[in-house]
């Protein structure tokens, strides 16, 4: 996923959801409420992972339905701010995370 230009992203994250699920390389959080608490599981396997991944905000994923459902009313430089501090304060040189 290095290097992607925006047609691209949009085409991976489009498949994902026309597959209505997430993929090896995207990762979907509804984060209408903030930073999903979780958001270590995805950033931790997409730094292990060759070529890493994508998480994208603002889609709800039901798996047991099997749909994925785009969510409005997203603050999204705030969520970018939000997960730089998560990264830089929750994760740096946390061995017990991985």
């Amino acid at each position: 996923m290095d290097n992607l230009n925006d047609e691209a992203v949009l085409k991976f994250i489009d498949q994902a959801i026309s597959s209505r699920t997430e993929t090896h390389k995207v990762e979907f959080k509804d984060a209408r409420g903030g930073i999903p608490g979780e958001l270590w599981e995805p950033v931790s396997a997409f730094s292990n992972c060759p070529g890493g991944g994508m998480i994208v905000f603002g889609i709800r994923e039901d798996r047991d339905a099997g749909t994925v459902q785009v969510v409005g009313g997203l603050d999204l430089a705030f969520l970018q701010e939000k997960v730089v501090s998560y990264l830089n304060d929750v994760m740096a040189n946390r061995e017990d995370l991985v």
